[in-house]
């Protein structure tokens, strides 16, 4: 046997400093090499009509069907005799296994009040054209569809990019001739295939809960017997009750999928014999086509992976190919100032505080709410009132916001600026270029239906609407050309699905419309401002799906930013999602946790080191040696970033929780090149050492293993490690242990 131990241990002659001691007692490991012969036979009669990179579209003429691939993907699409066509399956290339979908068709659609499988011709379908293309990372697969008696052209999208094992689709409605044709149900799949454990993550559920609460952001799993369905979703936003992701197991492999949308949608899982059937797109709502306009799904996309722990790492690979075209993430060590100041905002003052924390190697700078006259009105934590006049405060603010970006510049820090823009102060309107009221969102024609019409004294600006997007649009623009900032803090606080006429929407399809119109605005920034750094924060995480991930760069996860283990929580739980360099916490002096005398400084820092590492505290008020050691942790994380930048999330322990953690808590990071950090949290002192066994690694790879604590510790084979874990003691300076595996050159 392989037993590979790593302690904590007092060094000779002390009592205080951790000594880590490996053991490796070895064993003849025999590797074999194994090729796993995975494509059809009907594959290799398959003429490649459309190729980008690795990724490719066949067409086999005589069996019917076109296979759109790459190495690690491949879906296969038949069109029989009655110029139908339905996904036949998904196989994961790399392991052979095929992911069979029994179904007539992949989507359902109803048109006209008629529900029915989407191309097929019993339901008045008729295929009029199958086109392949190829881009510089993708290729697309086009199947064009005739609905007869609505005389729509229905078009469906598939999508995959060179090296991602994922596949995306849409469907189009388009009308060819006059009138309006409603249509709803628009899912973007819906089929069955093998495998009946699912998987999802709890969202938010509540803005600004004063207790931190173990059922946010945690992971959750169901195996389906037959008939047994679950509903999942959301009426608002996306990740408000549940994040727009999903993952079914079967027999060791994972597919996984997530919706591209940040409004209201829909998942349906319903336990069949040996398999789910699952229907995935938006909420119960219908909308208009016609001559003026075109309806689109949102994008969805599925994943495979070999294992569930390589579906983290699969996700990883379609956002960083597909959603931001090889964009990196800068994982940016950020200071915000709203928990240590609010609204309590000065030029004087922030200057201060930049120079205080550029010291500790603080790399942005980030102005929250209220720096708009009006704001702080009703109290130091009053941002509402002000909110839309898109004006800074010439009081507290002499020499202009652009002088704050030139001091941050300065100091080499980047400047960001907090902006909601979705959002306003009613008092704010009709005033010179102010907003109009026409353009505000209502239900039932309050701006509020959960509040008193009296009360009411903000509301949404509804991004449906052309002279909204247009309006909204010329500030922001003109915002970020007065102040040049490098980043700016997408804030929304408040979320109706309006009804109001005159928007270009319906009654039911308000939630839809502003989505589109959010997408358009953000879209149209990315095109100007291509290298303005974006977040994505909505009262917290209301906000989490791929939508908003394809247009802002880094996310806030919940406003409740402490105590660290609920930091830790919500970032295993989102983690399965998206990428670690995607998410932002903050490290705040809170309650039980002071960053001014806590006994645990390293716990409190090192607990939001695993993603996007942010502060927020008056730094002015911390010990010199708390400063140093928050100093020294900044730069600790600088060192690590890398691997975290390019990394993906795994658990190996069960998730974090507040009401009962598990004695020890570990989540591995690791990145496409295979170096691999091990994040690991003590929170029984009466468990004094745990065997953590790391995933994934590569088996015949021998691996250096390092503290940051202690330094190098020994080397062993991955196969050793994965087998026998590395074995942590407690610390006695800190519960929480960072491990770093390098592997060795062959």
């Amino acid at each position: 046997m392989v037993v590979v131990g790593i302690s904590f241990a007092p060094a000779t002659g002390c009592t205080t400093t951790p000594k880590f001691v490996l053991t490796v007692r070895k064993t003849t490991i025999l590797v074999t090499a194994l090729t796993v012969l995975s494509l059809s036979v009907s594959l290799w009669a398959a003429d490649r009509v459309a190729t980008a990179g690795d990724a490719y579209i066949a067409r086999d003429e005589a069996a019917n069907t076109w296979i759109v691939a790459n190495p690690s993907i491949s879906a296969t699409f038949q069109i029989d005799r009655g110029r139908e066509s339905r996904l036949l399956h998904l196989t994961n290339v790399v392991t052979g296994h095929a992911w069979e979908t029994a179904s007539a068709s992949d989507a359902v659609a109803t048109i006209a009040g008629h529900q029915s499988q989407l191309g097929s011709s019993d339901a008045g379908y008729q295929l009029v054209d199958v086109i392949a293309t190829s881009a510089d990372l993708s290729v697309h697969l086009t199947l064009v569809f005739d609905h007869r008696g609505t005389h729509l052209r229905v078009t469906r999208h598939y999508v995959v990019y060179a090296g991602a094992p994922a596949i995306e689709t849409w469907t189009r409605f388009e009308t060819q001739a006059g009138g309006d044709v409603e249509v709803s149900d628009l899912n973007v799949w819906s089929f069955t295939v093998d495998g009946q454990q699912v998987e999802w993550i709890n969202g938010l559920l509540g803005d600004n809960i004063d207790a931190p609460r173990d059922d946010a952001f945690s992971l959750q799993q169901k195996t389906l017997v037959p008939g047994e369905r679950i509903d999942l979703g959301t009426e608002t936003r996306s990740s408000d009750r549940v994040v727009p992701y999903f993952k079914i197991l079967d027999r060791g492999e994972a597919i996984v999928g997530g919706l591209l949308w940040s409004g209201a949608w829909h998942l349906g899982l319903e336990g069949r014999s040996g398999g789910t059937a699952l229907s995935f797109g938006l909420a119960p709502m219908s909308t208009l086509v016609n001559a003026s306009r075109a309806v689109e799904t949102p994008h969805g996309f599925l994943a495979v992976a070999g294992k569930s722990d390589d579906s983290s790492s699969a996700i990883r690979a379609y956002i960083q190919k597909a959603l931001r075209a090889g964009r990196g993430f800068d994982t940016l060590v950020t200071y915000n100032t709203w928990f240590a100041y609010g609204t309590r905002i000065d030029e004087s003052t922030m200057m201060g505080e930049m120079q205080r924390v550029s010291e500790l190697g603080t790399e942005l700078f980030v102005l929250d709410a209220g720096w708009y006259a009006g704001a702080g009105r009703d109290g130091p934590w009053d941002f509402t009132n002000g909110l839309g006049s898109w004006r800074a405060d010439p009081a507290r603010f002499p020499s202009t916001l652009h002088a704050l970006t030139d001091f941050a510049h300065s100091l080499g820090m980047k400047f960001g600026l907090w902006i909601e823009p979705e959002r306003l102060a009613l008092d704010t309107l009709n005033g010179g270029s102010s907003a109009e009221e026409a353009w505000l969102a209502t239900v039932g024609g309050r701006y509020d239906p959960d509040a008193h019409a009296a009360d009411a004294v903000s509301a949404q600006l509804c991004l449906a609407s052309d002279a909204a997007r247009r309006w909204i649009l010329g500030e922001i623009v003109r915002l970020v050309d007065e102040v040049q900032p490098d980043y700016l803090k997408w804030d929304n606080n408040f979320w109706i699905n309006c009804d109001r006429p005159g928007h270009g929407h319906g009654a039911s399809d308000g939630n839809f419309a502003h989505v589109i119109g959010l997408y358009d605005v953000l879209s149209r920034l990315r095109d100007r401002y291509p290298g303005l750094v974006i977040e994505n924060v909505a009262g917290g995480g209301n906000r989490l799906d791929y939508g908003m991930l394809r247009y802002s760069d880094v996310a806030w996860m919940d406003d409740r930013t402490a105590p660290s283990v609920h930091v830790r929580h919500n970032f295993e739980g989102l983690g399965a999602a998206f990428p670690p360099s995607y998410l932002l916490s903050f490290l705040i002096n809170h309650d039980t946790e002071s960053l001014y005398d806590g006994p645990d400084l390293p716990l409190y820092i090192r607990s939001r080191m695993p993603g996007v590492l942010g502060l927020t505290f008056v730094t002015a008020d911390l010990r010199p040696s708390a400063a140093g050691d928050i100093a020294g942790h900044i730069s600790l994380y600088k060192e690590l970033r890398d691997i975290i930048k390019g990394g993906s999330a795994i658990l190996l322990t069960r998730q974090a929780s507040v009401d009962n953690p598990p004695a020890w808590g570990a989540v591995q990071e690791t990145d496409a090149a295979g170096r691999t950090l091990i994040f690991a949290f003590q929170s029984d002192p009466a468990v004094e050492h745990t065997a953590l066994k790391p995933r994934g690694l590569a088996p015949a790879t021998i691996y250096d293993v390092r503290s940051v604590d202690v330094g190098s510790i020994g080397s062993a084979s991955g196969a050793e490690l994965m087998a026998n874990g590395i074995e942590v003691v407690t610390n006695p300076k800190s519960a929480a242990h960072v491990l770093i595996l390098s592997a060795q050159p062959r």
